[in-house]
């Protein structure tokens, strides 16, 4: 079945202009009828091979995640084959959210921490983190309750101690996710990236935030260059 680029683009979650770039450099097939792009939508192209999707290593997730933003951490030629790789997958996915929860698990290390509710705007506002998640504006939930956040693991024992962070109990649960990311790793990031957003998102069961998750993700790959 033909189908018009427009529609190609919204089934890839991809902009209309990659769909031509994938049709000139033979990624799916497409031909012209009266003037206008149509694209084949039986295409093995629209279909990610359902293969066990291993999760990526810390460094190899911050290349991926890196790959489609503003930023761009240093890569061997074997982690650029296989980056270019798994940006292909990415890119031809329906729904870039299962790939992301698979390959980004390892991003860093998630902890979950009970902080006094009274602390929390203090929280928010420490430099030393980066807000992500539920808590960042591009997210468009910004939970009054609870705080989300990356911190490097050289900064990340001081931050707990200092808003005196502790376990979840019964009587006070979580109310904070904590992503500790390793510092030698070379990060260098004021804000944190759209698809690490769209994975912390992902990680959560809310029909809200999964939503939430495919809509950063898709802009993300919209966005970036063919």
């Amino acid at each position: 079945m033909l189908i018009s680029v427009k529609d190609a683009a919204g089934r890839l979650g991809v902009s209309e202009r990659r769909v031509r770039a994938m049709i000139e450099d033979g990624g799916i097939r497409g031909q012209k009828v009266g003037g206008r792009w149509l694209v084949e939508a039986g295409d093995a192209a629209f279909r990610v091979k359902a293969l066990p999707i291993k999760p990526l290593s810390e460094r190899a997730s911050w290349l991926l995640i890196d790959s489609l933003s503003d930023r761009s951490m240093q890569a061997e030629p074997v982690e650029r084959h296989r980056l270019k790789d798994r940006l292909g997958r990415l890119f031809l996915s329906e729904d870039p959210v299962p790939l992301l929860k698979a390959w980004l698990r390892r991003r860093a290390r998630r902890v979950e921490m009970h902080i006094n509710p009274a602390d929390l705007a203090d929280f928010r506002n420490d430099r030393r983190i980066m807000l992500s998640g539920v808590s960042h504006p591009d997210s468009g939930l910004l939970a009054g309750n609870e705080a989300e956040a990356y911190v490097s693991d050289s900064a990340a024992a001081a931050v707990m101690n200092d808003f005196l962070l502790v376990e979840p109990q019964p009587d006070s649960p979580a109310n904070v996710v904590l992503h500790i990311y390793d510092r030698d790793i070379g990060l260098d990031f004021s804000e944190v990236p759209r698809l690490a957003l769209a994975a912390d998102l992902a990680e959560r069961a809310g029909v809200r935030e999964l939503a939430a998750a495919r809509s950063l993700a898709r802009r993300a790959i919209a966005d970036s260059t063919p």
